[in-house]
C-alpha cells in the first residue's frame, strides 16, 4: 500500500510538468522539486504551496482512502546558496525546520541551521563549560514569582545564562538552538538541574519553603533517562518532588506527541509538577490539556504585557484564568511590567505572576538579598 501511495504522489507532481522544472523520488518518502524559474511567481513560497495543494485531495487505494500530509523546504538562488550542493542542503534543513514547528513549509534561513562553523565552536566551548561539575560559564538567574492574592513570593523561574569566555553573555535561545540537536542539550539540562536543586536545598535552610520552575526542552522530554537523573538527583538533595516545576512548551509536544505524552506522565507520577509554557501561543493547547496531567498553564507575555490596551489580549487572558479555575489547574501570568495590569489580573482571579513590575532576572546572591528585603504590598 505504501508503495502504491508512493506512485500515486508521484503521478500528480508530475501531472501538468512545465519546462525547466524537474523532480525526484529521493528515497523513502521524500521527494525534491527543481524550479528553472519561478514562472512568474513573485514569492518563492509559491512552489512549495503548488506542491501542498497536490496533497489536499484524498488518495484512494482499493477501498481505503488515505489522507496525506507533508512538510516543504525551500531555499532559493542566490540568496540560499549559490550552488547545487548548498541549496539542496539548505532546503532539506528548512524542510526539517518546518516538521519541527509542526508547519506545512518554510524558507531556509540561517538560524535554522545548526551545523555552521560559528555554533559547532559554540558548541564545543560549552561542552568543555560542562564537563567538569565547578567549571564556571553556565550558571542559572532567578526571576520571582508572586502571588497575586498575597504580593507573598511563591516561588522563582529558573533561567538559563552562559557566560563564554571570548563572546561573553550569550543569548540563551542560540544556546538551546545550538545544543538541542545534540548530546550536549542532555549535559546542559542535568547541570541546570542539578543548579536548581541546589538552591532549593538551600532555600530551605534559609526558612523560605518556595518553589522552582525549571524550562526542559524537546530532546530531554524524548529520553526515558530524564526520569532517571530527576528521580536520583531529587532524592539525593531531598528535596520534595513537588517543589520542582517543568515547563514545556507545545512546540515541544508536537515534535513527537507519542514519546513526549509517555515520558511526562512518569515525570508527573513521580509528584513532579508539569507547567504548560506559553499558553495560548500555539494551535492545540486546548487537546494537551486534555491528554497531559498539567498542574498549570502559564500565559505567554505577548498576552499580558498590553492587555490594557488590547481589548482582544485582555479577553485571551481572562479566558484562559476562568479556564485554570474551571479545570482547578494553577494559573501564572509573565510579563506582567505594571501596576495595572497587575491589579487586571488579580480582579480576574489570576494565582500566580512573574515580571519586571516585581523584580528582572537576577543571580542567586541577588536574588536572596532581594528575597529578604521583599514585603508583601498587601
Amino acid at each position: 500500500v505504501g508503495d502504491k501511495l508512493l506512485v500515486e504522489l508521484a503521478e500528480r507532481f508530475m501531472a501538468d510538468k512545465p519546462p525547466g522544472k524537474a523532480i525526484a523520488r529521493l528515497g523513502g518518502d521524500e521527494f525534491a522539486f527543481a524550479w528553472a524559474e519561478l514562472d512568474g511567481m513573485t514569492d518563492p513560497l509559491e512552489c512549495a504551496r503548488e506542491i501542498r495543494a497536490r496533497l489536499d485531495k484524498a488518495i484512494v487505494i482499493g477501498e481505503v482512502s488515505i489522507e496525506v500530509d507533508g512538510s516543504v523546504g525551500v531555499a532559493v538562488f542566490p540568496d540560499d546558496g549559490r550552488d547545487f550542493q548548498t541549496l539542496f542542503r539548505h532546503a532539506d534543513i528548512a524542510m526539517d525546520e518546518s516538521k519541527k514547528r509542526a508547519g506545512t513549509y518554510a524558507r531556509y534561513a540561517p538560524e535554522f541551521d545548526h551545523h555552521s562553523p560559528e555554533r559547532l565552536m559554540l558548541l564545543g566551548d560549552l561542552r568543555r563549560a560542562l564537563d567538569h561539575p565547578d567549571a564556571p560559564g553556565v550558571n542559572l538567574y532567578y526571576q520571582p514569582q508572586i502571588s497575586l492574592a498575597t504580593g507573598e513570593v511563591i516561588g522563582a523561574e529558573a533561567l538559563l545564562r552562559y557566560h563564554h569566555p571570548v563572546r561573553g553573555m550569550v543569548n540563551p535561545a542560540e544556546i538551546i538552538a545550538t545544543a538541542e540537536h545534540s548530546s550536549v542539550m542532555r549535559m546542559l539540562t542535568e547541570r541546570v538541574v542539578d543548579i536548581a536543586l541546589r538552591r532549593l536545598k538551600h532555600w530551605d535552610g534559609e526558612g523560605y519553603r518556595l518553589r522552582m520552575a525549571v524550562n526542559v526542552s524537546v530532546r530531554d522530554l524524548q529520553s526515558p533517562e530524564f526520569t532517571d537523573y530527576l528521580t536520583d538527583r531529587i532524592a539525593t538533595y531531598g528535596v520534595e518532588a513537588s517543589r520542582l516545576q517543568l515547563e514545556i512548551t507545545e512546540s515541544a509536544l508536537m515534535a513527537d506527541p507519542r514519546r513526549v505524552v509517555d515520558n511526562v506522565q512518569r515525570l508527573s507520577d513521580l509528584g513532579l509538577g508539569i507547567s504548560l509554557d506559553d499558553f495560548g501561543t500555539g494551535f492545540s493547547s486546548m487537546q494537551h490539556l486534555r491528554r497531559l496531567p498539567v498542574t498549570e498553564i502559564k500565559i505567554d507575555k505577548t498576552f499580558v504585557t498590553n492587555l490594557i490596551e488590547r481589548a482582544d489580549n485582555a479577553a485571551i487572558v481572562s479566558t484562559t484564568i476562568d479556564l485554570g479555575r474551571a479545570l482547578d489547574v494553577g494559573v501564572v501570568a509573565e510579563g506582567v511590567e505594571d501596576e495595572k495590569v497587575r491589579k487586571q489580573l488579580e480582579d480576574w482571579g489570576c494565582a500566580a505572576a512573574q515580571g519586571w513590575h516585581f523584580a528582572k532576572p537576577m543571580s542567586a546572591d541577588d536574588f536572596d538579598r532581594w528575597l529578604a528585603h521583599h514585603r508583601p504590598d498587601r
